[in-house]
């Protein structure tokens, strides 16, 4: 799920007179209008706001789609060696422009923003769903399966990195672990589309297409809509 603004945003206070002073401010002026928002956010930073400020038009831009721009910005002040900013800090803007990076469609600078973080900060715990999307963005899924089996020793359950391994084992020539993955996936969430998708995948990846289209043909009905929904659709043409 994508966040509503910056992880980064919540270390910061506001500082200066403006439309926009506080974080509270800037996300009840997102949710009202992103565009506006970024336009005060402007203000608020030549008014001396400060990272705050720009903070708060990096969450603007991702609100409003603007997902590259966004990710220049939050890079930017992570690179800019002028800024008072810790290295705690700088990581996490790194790993804030990775996902945008990603939303962007930009896979290679998401890999090299999301490197920067890690290198200033090696000791950190990781964001498994992220390194992992990262990695897959890449086309790395030995990496991505080691990142999701380490997420899934300290984060049981979670769906979401479930689905990504089964996938990732997939990619990886493991379809017998995919299934594994995507079974457990399914367990945990009946009803998750990943999960529904994925196990299918599995499921067609070890010639049972019988049950392959049993599950997609449940999760087409489910989740019509859903983006992957047509792969699914030619998915079950293909083995029919």
């Amino acid at each position: 799920m994508r966040r509503a603004f910056p992880v980064v945003l919540l270390l910061w206070g506001g500082v200066a007179a403006a439309e926009i002073t506080s974080i509270e401010e800037c996300g009840a002026a997102i949710d009202a209008s992103p565009g506006i928002a970024r336009e005060d956010a402007a203000v608020w930073y030549h008014s001396g706001g400060g990272v705050p400020a720009r903070l708060c038009e990096a969450a603007a831009l991702e609100k409003l789609g603007a997902y590259a721009t966004a990710a220049r910005l939050l890079t930017g002040m992570a690179e800019n060696p002028n800024r008072a900013l810790d290295v705690s800090l700088r990581a996490t803007l790194f790993a804030d422009g990775a996902r945008l990076w990603l939303d962007a469609g930009q896979p290679d600078l998401a890999l090299a923003s999301w490197t920067r973080s890690r290198d200033l900060t090696p000791d950190q715990p990781v964001d498994g769903v992220l390194a992992a999307r990262v990695y897959a963005a890449n086309g790395d899924w030995e990496r991505t399966v080691s990142v999701l089996n380490t997420h899934a020793a300290t984060y049981p359950g979670d769906v979401t990195a479930l689905a990504l391994l089964a996938a990732a084992e997939r990619q990886n020539g493991n379809p017998t672990g995919a299934l594994e993955a995507a079974s457990e996936a399914a367990e945990t969430a009946p009803y998750s589309p990943l999960a529904m998708f994925e196990l299918g995948a599995a499921q067609a990846e070890l010639g049972m297409f019988a049950e392959a289209t049993d599950t997609w043909e449940r999760f087409v009905t489910l989740h019509p809509e859903h983006e992957l929904a047509e792969a699914a659709r030619r998915n079950m043409d293909a083995i029919r």
